[in-house]
């Protein structure tokens, strides 16, 4: 994937990652090497020594460097969600870029079916001046519609345009033309079980509210590591060093040693108590920051429950709006040939055949996009959704 949005947050992610494994530095052994050279010149003559020494240190209760480490695993968890909820986010604005698209879509096929309607009818209207049969007004009135509608139609291109380059930009390569809904097909109501499961999980596997979670959990540690700065802290040192000299030093020998130290803080300027109470009131606000999340997640999952039911029934209703539309603008033909009704009236019942398709067009799109936004607050919104997308846009499905 080329999408820089994506890039960067993977990036974040591996840097983010690693703060676990900064933190348990702290908590294993260190290991480090120090080689020293000293040359002197006295009246004994010159000398000196060549030394080495091997020092492992190993602390053996640190409990700021434990709950700094805790609090690490945490913060590379929430680091988890945070990608993930980028992911979804990209997925989700893509998905309602398309809609968006397939709306410019039908937009602009409505209106070129108006700019044809009111074209005639300007050149219908046109007729009936010259014969006298009406007055210059109507003439008037049918350009000025015609005008209207060449603008809609100007601005339903630019439209269409504006929505092709913004897909183009979210996909990362060129976009022409997207593929319309396939014909013929049913857009039904997920399984009622399963909106139900969504529904009473109140988005407790979304990805914001994890990582809220995750954040309340980080600043609780983090306190607990400020309470710990008055702890003693113990560790372990040993040393082997080994010396040689030279010229006229000649002693040479290794050295082992051993030892523990234990440090209690007395006063640090109070600096440890005002660390203890920030960190206690970043945890209580993001406490409230968690509550907050479930809240939003909670009612957007039940908005947009009743959102679907309800462009389920708007796309029942819009399909039998086109039946009528079909029925009615057949009826005008007919009465057309025999001479009942003009071509105006024809192309005016087109019109209210094309604005039902547009508006049938929409529902679905509205559908669309309002099911992946359930699924994505109901943390449930991957991969296998585009599949699924791409069943509903399969030309071979019938």
């Amino acid at each position: 994937m080329t999408d820089p949005t994506l890039n960067s947050s993977r990036a974040q992610l591996a840097a983010d990652q690693l703060t676990t494994d900064i933190a348990l530095g702290k908590l294993l052994p260190q290991i480090n090497a120090r080689l020293e050279v000293t040359s002197t010149d006295d009246e004994t003559g010159n000398g000196g020594s060549r030394s080495g020494e091997i020092i492992l240190q190993q602390s053996l209760f640190d409990p700021v460097a434990w709950y700094d480490y805790r609090a690490a695993y945490a913060e590379s968890a929430a680091a988890k969600t945070a990608f993930s909820d980028t992911q979804q986010q990209w997925l989700l604005t893509l998905i309602r870029t398309y809609a968006d698209t397939l709306r410019a879509i039908a937009a602009q096929e409505a209106a070129n079916i108006d700019t044809l309607a009111f074209t005639e009818a300007l050149h219908h209207a046109s007729q009936r001046h010259t014969a006298g049969l009406v007055v210059k007004t109507e003439v008037l009135e049918a350009q000025a519609a015609l005008d209207n509608a060449y603008a809609a139609a100007h601005s339903a291109k630019a439209e269409l345009s504006l929505q092709l380059e913004i897909l183009s930009r979210i996909s990362s390569q060129p976009v022409t033309a997207v593929t319309p809904f396939t014909p013929g097909l049913e857009l039904q109501l997920p399984d009622e079980q399963q909106l139900n499961q969504w529904l009473m999980s109140d988005g407790i596997n979304h990805p914001q509210i994890q990582q809220a979670q995750q954040e309340e959990i980080k600043m609780r540690l983090l306190n607990k590591s400020a309470a710990a700065a008055h702890f003693p802290k113990a560790d372990f040192t040993a040393t082997v060093q080994h010396t040689q000299g030279y010229g006229n030093k000649h002693d040479e020998g290794t050295t082992t040693m051993l030892s523990a130290k234990i440090t209690l803080p007395l006063l640090a300027g109070g600096s440890h108590y005002g660390e203890q109470q920030k960190t206690h009131w970043q945890a209580i606000a993001a406490g409230h920051q968690q509550e907050e999340s479930r809240r939003a997640v909670r009612f957007e999952l039940r908005r947009l429950l009743r959102q679907i039911r309800y462009d389920v029934m708007n796309i029942n209703g819009r399909r039998q709006a086109i039946i009528s539309a079909t029925s009615a603008m057949n009826a005008t033909r007919s009465a057309h040939r025999i001479g009942t009704r003009n071509m105006v009236d024809v192309l005016n019942a087109q019109r209210t055949l094309s604005a039902a398709e547009k508006e049938f067009a929409n529902a679905r799109s509205d559908y669309m996009t309002h099911l992946m936004e359930l699924k994505y607050y109901a943390g449930a919104l991957d991969e296998t959704d585009v599949a699924l997308m791409n069943r509903w846009f399969s030309a071979d499905e019938n």
